[in-house]
């Protein structure tokens, strides 16, 4: 699935504001089969790479 949505993933979109970032990071974790796994699919989606890792990791963390 971060395949197909990995395109709309970008620096011009929503991405920059909490609404885009968050709802990234919760596919990006819901796709992943560890804490390791989440932050490299929260990064390779692309966009504002180091915020997006941060909160996939958090919310790994959290789980």
């Amino acid at each position: 699935m971060l395949d197909k949505i990995r395109p709309a993933c970008t620096m011009e979109e929503e991405i920059w504001l909490c609404q885009g970032t968050v709802s990234w990071a919760i596919y990006a974790f819901l796709e992943s089969d560890s804490y390791q796994d989440t932050i490299r699919d929260g990064a390779r989606l692309g966009g504002d790479i180091d915020i997006l890792a941060a909160v996939t990791g958090s919310i790994a963390i959290a789980f």
